[in-house]
Formats: structure tokens, sequence, C-alpha cells
């Protein structure tokens, strides 16, 4: 083992070792490893380490009165900048040679996003429902790095401003109180906008402030001499088991972060406190595999997701033996390549004085930066879009029905049509309505009259006066002010028709991982009477809207696909290659998988308006037609496949009796 040195070098082994515990939480969970849901805490464990360090080196040159934003941004660039930029630029060259065009292009979008530190932003921006699956993103993990890049823009600034103005306690005082802040702020962003408290900065400055506050309380510095007692093995001890147990149990359907990250934040800043002062921790921490992972992580964490999504993209299934394994070892491979070939090198320049730093990182940094732009440039045929009817069919899933531009807005509602007189039929519910703007435009256009969609959001159902919660147990607030408002927007649109549209399912069911449930989290209800309640809250959604003497019609759920058909097209290199991963559905399974129908609906005494009868014969259900992908995903229809079923209604007449007066 390789003792510790107090030399005054911020690089200590066993704080390697906390690198090696974040990173390999994060490449396992990544690599869809089995009994590790919660391994995302990587990168909480991450911030907490790099508030610490960084606060440790600008107090000091506080202190010492020889602090320098531009030593500092210098420093920070050529310690970050080569590698992240280098991992950009070969991303961006291989999804240029062998993912689709446009999934190429938004490869290219997030690079640049990356390249000015700003991936977090992009990627909150296409964070929404209807956003591509993670697995299809390959920067996607650059966020974090964005994250920490600005918390480094802006806290040098905070630090030199308090300790100018009040010394070392006003400068401790400043911390502590933006930390408290964003804390609560990310409490109540996780609540109300989890994305944004995922993604967004200032909701997780508390995370790196922790870290900040071990050194500003006095509680931990860098060059703490080791202590003889038991508690400091004690308590890290503790630590390294809360983190373990996080990552065990935590999940996707965890509300994070907020509250409950307070665990994994605390117990890496105590994991912190207690490799500094115990030996005994020092030595495990400082084991050979360890330290070596954490000399690595920073190139490590670059290149492990860009390769579990190539995987992805090449037929590989994440989770299987054989991807766990290649994403684990080819991370490794590359990793050290990119260390030794690229981050190494980059922070050797700082050995040749302040000002030789910032021009060789602005050189570097330009260089890299044009290279990027000269790959997304290349002209370069994608390897994967030979097959003409593949290409055709990627194109279709590109476009969902629901961007459909309106074709003009009223009282800020979308409308398709001439314009002349009111609307005479409009679609009201979640997802499944705002997909029907390629439907309205088709039979706006054939008819020569003017159709309202009124989307009400994603997972919020045309249900009155109900809270609706998200698998996660959060409250959609915004889907309770929407409905609240439907019954006055549908007396003001002066329609005489509505269809209701929704994923019926994610209401009528409390099993599956569509399950959004209306009842307040935590009850307990069999599935015959969350059924019970959902059609009394139908029935009482529908009896209202009767009263402004509007004709209220069902549309039938849209079939569900058997794949996510975006997301298996990009995988596949000809026709055949995706129907054999992606086969239609037997019209039973897809009627079991609705978990409602006819029958239910049937209680209500309405009119229905089918959608199976236009995608699926007696026996199977079809994604696309001819070289027209029907559907985006699972059960969201394209453009192609909105106009596809405007034509079976059309054709068949089942829009008739609410298009006549």
């Amino acid at each position: 083992m390789r003792h510790t040195q107090y030399t005054g070098s911020a690089r200590r082994a066993e704080l390697d070792g906390i690198r090696a515990i974040a990173v390999l939480l994060i490449l396992l969970f990544h690599s869809g490893i089995d009994g590790l849901p919660g391994g995302y805490i990587g990168v909480d464990v991450f911030f907490v380490l790099s508030g610490y360090l960084i606060t440790q080196l600008i107090v000091r040159d506080l202190h010492r009165g020889n602090f320098s934003f531009v030593a500092f941004y210098a420093r920070r660039f050529t310690r970050l900048l080569p590698a992240a930029l280098t991992t950009v630029f070969v991303t961006v060259l291989i999804a240029k040679i062998f993912l689709p065009e446009t999934m190429a292009a938004s490869v290219r979008n997030s690079g640049i996003a990356a390249i000015f530190y700003a991936a977090n932003i992009f990627f909150w921006f296409d964070a929404g429902y209807f956003s591509d699956s993670a697995i299809t993103k390959p920067l996607l993990h650059m966020w974090s790095l964005s994250v920490e890049e600005q918390f480094y823009l802006v806290y040098p600034f905070i630090l030199w401003a308090a300790f100018r103005l009040g010394g070392y306690s006003a400068l401790t005082a400043a911390v502590a109180v933006l930390t408290f802040a964003s804390f609560i702020f990310c409490v109540y962003l996780s609540w109300y906008f989890p994305s944004s408290a995922y993604y967004m900065m200032p909701a997780r400055f508390w995370q790196l402030g922790i870290g900040a506050m071990l050194v500003l309380s006095g509680l931990s510095s860098l060059w703490d001499r080791p202590s003889a007692g038991s508690a400091p093995l004690l308590i890290g001890t503790v630590s390294v088991i809360l983190i373990t147990v996080c990552a065990l149990i935590f999940s996707e359907e965890t509300v994070f972060p907020g509250i409950v990250a307070l665990i994994p934040v605390l117990a890496t800043a105590a994991l912190i406190w207690s490799a500094i002062r115990s030996p005994a921790l020092q030595r495990c921490l400082s084991v050979w595999p360890l330290e070596f992972t954490g000399r690595i992580s920073y190139a490590l964490y670059l290149v492990h997701w860009p390769i579990a999504v190539f995987l992805f993209f090449f037929g590989v299934v994440p989770g299987t033996t054989p991807f766990v394994l290649t994403c684990v070892g080819l991370s490794y491979v590359l990793a050290l390549t990119l260390h030794y070939c690229v981050e190494k090198p980059g922070m050797t320049l700082r050995r040749f004085g302040e000002l030789n730093i910032v021009r060789s990182t602005v050189v570097a940094s330009c260089g890299f930066s044009l290279a990027c732009v000269a790959v997304v440039a290349l002209p370069i045929s994608s390897l994967s879009a030979a097959d003409p009817v593949i290409s055709s069919l990627r194109r279709g899933a590109d476009l969902p029905g629901m961007r459909v531009e309106c074709d003009y807005m009223r009282h800020g509602l979308c409308h398709f049509g001439s314009g002349s007189g009111d609307a005479r039929l409009a679609f009201v519910g979640d997802s499944h309505a705002l997909m029907m703007r390629a439907v309205a435009r088709a039979v706006a256009r054939e008819k020569d009259l003017n159709i309202l969609v009124l989307p009400l959001g994603p997972f919020c159902p045309p249900l009155l006066h109900i809270d609706t919660y998200d698998a996660k147990g959060v409250r959609n607030k915004r889907c309770r002010e929407r409905t609240d408002r439907l019954l006055d927007q549908l007396r003001r649109s002066a329609v005489s028709d509505v269809i209701l549209a929704a994923r019926w399912q994610a209401y009528a069911t409390r099993h599956g991982a569509v399950n959004r449930l209306f009842a307040a989290p935590g009850r307990s209800e069999n599935s015959e009477a969350t059924m019970r309640a959902f059609l009394d809250a139908l029935k009482q959604t529908v009896n209202a809207i009767e009263t402004l003497d509007i004709r209220v019609s069902i549309m039938e759920q849209v079939p569900v696909a058997g794949c996510h058909v975006k997301d298996i097209l990009s995988q596949s290199s000809t026709l055949e290659d995706f129907e054999a991963k992606c086969p239609a559905l037997s019209r039973e399974k897809v009627e079991q998988r609705a978990g409602i129908g006819g029958a239910e609906f049937a209680q209500l005494r309405l009119p229905m308006i089918y959608t199976r009868t236009a995608f699926c014969d007696d026996l199977l259900c079809r994604t696309h037609d001819a070289r027209r992908s029907l559907y985006v995903d699972t059960n969201h229809l394209s453009a192609a496949g909105g106009e596809f079923l405007a034509s079976h209604w059309l054709g068949t007449g089942a829009l008739d009796p609410l298009l006549t007066p």
C-alpha cells in the first residue's frame, strides 16, 4: 500500500478510494446490473467531494493572499477540458457514422451544449415526457459536469467577495445560507418540477455546499493528521453502509433529489471526514484497485455512458451479462487510454507558468472546439441508414403526432381548420389527446370545419376534481390546475362535441409500470376498487361537461405496441431485423395490455370511438404501414399514424355523428 504523504497536495489516496466508490456505483448502475437501482447517487458523492476539495484550495489561497481567478480557471480547464472535449469529439464522430441522421443530429446538438458546459440545460429542455429514452443519448452524462462547471463559474466569486467584505466568518455564513436555501429550493422542485431539481445547478448547489461546509466549519482539512480514536473508523464504516443501502433501495421511483438525498450526501461528508482521520479507513480506501480506479475516475465517467449507449444501438441488451461485462471492461480500457493519452498530458500544461497555462488552454479549447465543428460538418453517411425501408420508417418515427403545428391559436388553444367560425369538435385529455393533432388536421381539412385540441398534459387524465400522483407519489399540481379550468375553457370554445382521449390503462388499473394513481399515495386499493373509482370519476366528468350542452364521446386507448418503436428502429438494419425485435402483437395480447375496454366503458352508456379497428385485423396489430411508421414509442402515434387513423375514421364514418349538427 502507498502511504499518504502530507505534502500539501490535494491528491489523497483515500479520497481516490471515495472517487472509486462513486464512479463504480454509476458504472454498475448504467450497465444495468441487477440489484443496484440507486447507483445514480454516485453523482451526488462526486458533488460533495468536489465541493470539499475546491473550497479547500480556494480558501487556502485566499488566506495566503495569492488567489487568482485567472490561475483558478486555467487549472480547471487544463484538468477537465481536454478529456471532455475528446469524449465529445469521438462520440459525435461515431454517431455521425453509425447512427440514423436525426439521432446523429441530436448527439451533435448535445455535444455543442457539452462543449460550453450547458448540457444540463440542454437535457433539462429535452427531459419532457416525449423525449427519447436515456439509453439513446450518448452524451446525457455530461449534465453533471456542466453542473460542476457552472458551480465553479460563480463559486470563486462568492468566496472572494465574502472574504473581502467580512473575512472568514462572512465567507462561512454566505456559503451556509446559500447551501440551506439551495436545499429548500431543491426539495420544493423535487416535488413539483422534478426535472429542474435533477438537472439545474441552483438545486444541486447544496450538495457541493455540504462538502464546502466540512472545510469552512473547521471539521476537516486535507492536511489534518490521522487520530488514534475509534470514532472516525466507526463513523466511516456506517457512512459506507448508508451509501451502499441507498444504492440498493433507491430507484427511479424515489423522489430524488430532495429530502432523501440528504442520506447519501451527509454520509459522503461523514466518510470524507472519517477518511482523513482514520488510519484503518485510509488503508481500506487506499487499496490499489480502489486508488487506481479513483485516479482514472474522471476518464471512466466520461467514457462509460457513450459505451453503454452504443452497445445498445448495436443490439446488446442492457442488463444482460454480455452487456455488463463488455460495458465495464471496455470502459476501463478506454478510460486508461483517455487518462494517459489526454488527461495527464493536459494537466502538465500547469507547469509552464500562469500565462502559458492560459495561452495553452485557449489554444487547446479552440482547437478541440473547431475539431468538433469539423466532425459535425463531415460529409459522412450513416452506415445504419443503408436500408431504404428502415430509413423511411425512422423518418416517420421522428415526427410524433403531438408535434404537428396548430393551424391557428385562439384563447391559447390549438385549432385546426380554416379559422372561420367556432370549432365544432374538441379532443380533450392527456398525451393521447395531444397526439390527435395529426388526426385533427386531416379531418378538419377533409370536412372543411374547425377542430380543437385541448391537451391537459402528460399523465393528466380528463377527470375533474381529483388529484393525480405519479409513480413516485408526487402530486401533479399542474394537472389539477388545468382540469379545474377545463369547464370554463370548453364553455368559451363553444364546441358541440368532445372526445375524451387518454391512456386509460394508466388510471383505471393499479398494476404495471405506467400506473399513475389518482388515489392518495399509500392508500391500499384492489384492482376492482380502482376501476370503480375511475369509472365514477369519469362519469362525474361527463355529467359536468354535458351540463354545458356538449355531447361527450370516449376514444378507445390506442393499441399498445410490443416495443419502443423508435428505439428498436435505431438498432435495426433491415425490416426483417426490426420485425424480429419488435414483432406485431396479437389482438388478444393488446386487449389484455389495455386493461380496460368497451365492457367497462359500456357502463357509462357513452358513444365509443374505436382505434383498434384501424391498427388491428382479426389476429395482429401493426406498428407500421408500408414505409410509414405509425408509432414513435409504445403507445404514441407518429404524425403518419395520426393521418392513418384519420383516414380510417373518415373511410368508416366513425366521426360522422360528431361532425354533423
